[in-house]
């Protein structure tokens, strides 16, 4: 699937986004997709806010140090999507 490398990134992020969901999204679901070169972690919990914390700024230098591309949005229907490509 993933590389050993992407695989920790991966890890790591995967730990970051779940451990926010549970702390501040309010949410009763979360899906979890992984492929070859992507991960994404959905919500269906209050949405992200407007500032950005330490844990969202980790997993964005995090993912940048491994050569992927993060994206964090908050979907039109709630919650937050946590996407990440290499």
């Amino acid at each position: 699937m993933l590389s050993p490398a992407q695989g920790l990134t991966a890890s790591w992020i995967l730990r970051e986004a779940t451990t926010n969901i549970l702390r501040h999204a309010e949410a009763s679901t979360v899906a979890v997709s992984l492929r070859p070169g992507l991960l994404a972690v959905q919500d269906d919990g209050c949405g992200a806010g407007d500032a950005e914390g330490n844990g969202v700024r980790g997993m964005r230098e995090r993912a940048a140090a491994a050569g992927a591309h993060f994206r964090l949005t908050s979907p039109s229907g709630g919650g937050t999507r946590v996407e990440v490509t290499w």
